[in-house]
């Protein structure tokens, strides 16, 4: 045994599993075990016992009925997951107000328990059970509660050290106890009889992030590794006060190349976890204030971007997945989920050569929402975020098939119409005008009203300038929308006609909307 884990042993009113745990301990080496011989251990434990009951009656199981004896909870949640949520429950503890630690346990004990819940859904989505990797989570970190106690001052100013320098914590634990605290938590959790695969797992895990330390190339083919390092980034996400956007990324990608997932199935995933943690924070008493979904993280992940572009946040990104994931997304536009003006420069140039080779009709358009500086100054910049998106999802769903819509910064857009013959132009960029026009944006005090102008620019064959060229016309004929009174539509002079009778008696119409609501 190493000479920190004796001396951790040895100290004195060292946090340790109680006796209920012990005997569940006990009990959890015992394959032949009845439903009786657990719910005698619960039963000694009137608080387990009432925590065991309310996670039956959570949504987290989404039962019809509601139970009110242990002996029903048990059968309802099944032997073998009661076994452990049971230990689980018996393991984790509030730390004693009382207690005068720089070590935070209630920290601790809430991180520990979002990690083992984001631990076992992820393994319940591969199609693995994930019980044991529920217990595993929660005891992953164990040997942190070991050097926290007994060394609170010591250790607490490695995590501070390690936190300011990005330095991981593993390597100022090595150069101080010669031992990194999975290590140690491994053999504590032996010392305390714990099922072997747990103990092993933990002391597995901490080989592997200390093998990537000396050589980032290294990857385990170990699922359980696998599973935590994805679960380890994930929990991060929440944990983390100046959350950066390339976090987020770099979680989605280790999710991709590891387990095959794309971002959608993560997205569940993880909003599963973070809704499951919650309503077990909830249970034991921990804050769940930081349960929040990702698309919550995306967002608040962006308002750092925005902190650092204005200075508040200098930190380097320098982690190359992080940097890889930057570079896989650097064509999305993170808030509208519509592609950025990166991909506008290298996808347009391509639709405008083919529609040059094939003497087809090619169109630009220019939208800026109206007003849009007033609507900030107002009503914030969350409400103006809310405009933006619902902007972005106007577009998308007026889009044709072939139609690209993109953002091309602030409150500006523009979409590529490729194929869309020069009579069927004003009906196309009416469509995406009206789309906007119809968005009402929820407010506290009622709604919010959004409108845009729209420059519309058209190929001519016969006298073919170039890509921005168009897209040059397509920004003057917008700002010529904007003197005339906002929302509606502008092309060049004698370009668009409207041919079809139906629209001729109907344009009239289109004008009066326009010049009411226009400024």
């Amino acid at each position: 045994m190493l000479k920190v884990t004796e001396t951790i042993l040895a100290a004195e009113d060292l946090p340790s599993p109680p006796g209920v745990a012990l005997r569940l301990l006990e009990l959890y080496a015992q394959p032949d075990f009845t439903l009786g011989d657990m719910a005698d251990i619960i039963r000694t434990d009137p608080a387990l016992t009432g925590k065991i009951i309310e996670y039956c009656n959570s949504p987290i199981l989404g039962l019809d009925s509601k139970t009110t004896s242990i002996d029903r909870a048990i059968v309802a949640i099944g032997t073998r997951a009661v076994k452990i949520l049971a230990l689980s429950f018996s393991l984790v503890h509030k730390g004693p107000e009382s207690e005068e630690s720089s070590f935070d346990y209630d920290v601790f004990w809430n991180r520990s328990l979002a990690n083992a819940v984001m631990a076992k859904t992820f393994c319940d989505h591969q199609g693995r059970d994930g019980n044991s990797d529920f217990l595993l989570g929660l005891m992953m970190n164990i040997g942190m509660v070991g050097l926290g106690h007994t060394f609170p001052d010591q250790f607490v100013e490695l995590q501070n050290r390690s936190t300011e320098t990005g330095t991981p914590l593993t390597r100022f634990e090595r150069n101080e106890w010669d031992a990194n605290h999975y290590q140690i938590g491994a053999e504590l959790l032996a010392h305390w009889n714990f099922p072997e695969s747990i103990f092993q797992g933990v002391e597995e895990y901490g080989q592997y992030l200390e093998s990537v330390q000396a050589n980032p190339e290294f990857e385990s083919q170990s699922m359980t590794v696998k599973n935590f390092a994805l679960t380890d980034q994930a929990v991060s996400l929440l944990f983390t006060e100046e959350l950066e956007e390339s976090s987020v990324a770099s979680t989605k990608l280790l999710a991709a190349e590891w387990l095959g997932w794309n971002g959608e199935r993560f997205t569940d995933a993880f909003d599963e976890a973070t809704s499951s943690w919650h309503e077990f924070a909830q249970i034991l008493n921990f804050d769940a204030s930081k349960s929040q979904s990702l698309e919550q993280l995306e967002r608040r992940a962006m308002k750092g971007i925005a902190k650092l572009s204005m200075g508040i946040h200098n930190e380097n990104i320098a982690i190359s997945q992080e940097n890889e994931q930057l570079r896989v997304n650097a064509t999305v536009d993170a808030l509208t989920g519509l592609k950025n003006r990166r991909a506008f420069e290298q996808e347009a140039v391509a639709e405008w050569e083919r529609s040059i080779r094939l003497q087809g009709p090619f169109m630009i358009m220019m939208v800026d929402i109206d007003h849009f500086k007033k609507v900030n100054d107002v009503h914030g910049h969350a409400v103006g975020d809310k405009a933006l998106i619902a902007v972005g999802n106007a577009l998308k769903n007026s889009a044709r098939k072939y139609d690209t819509a993109y953002r091309f910064g602030g409150e500006e857009f523009v979409i590529v119409v490729p194929g869309c013959e020069s009579e069927h132009a004003y009906v196309t960029a009416e469509r995406y005008r009206q789309a906007i026009e119809r968005l009402w944006i929820p407010l506290e005090e009622g709604e919010l009203r959004i409108t845009a102008s729209v420059g519309v620019s058209v190929l001519d064959l016969d006298a073919v300038s170039s890509l921005n060229g168009l897209l040059e016309e397509a920004d003057s004929l917008l700002y010529k929308a904007k003197k005339k009174g906002r929302n509606r539509v502008c092309f060049a002079p004698g370009v668009v006609s409207i041919p079809n009778p139906i629209l001729r008696i109907f344009s009239p119409l289109f004008n009066w909307s326009r010049s009411k609501t226009g400024a």
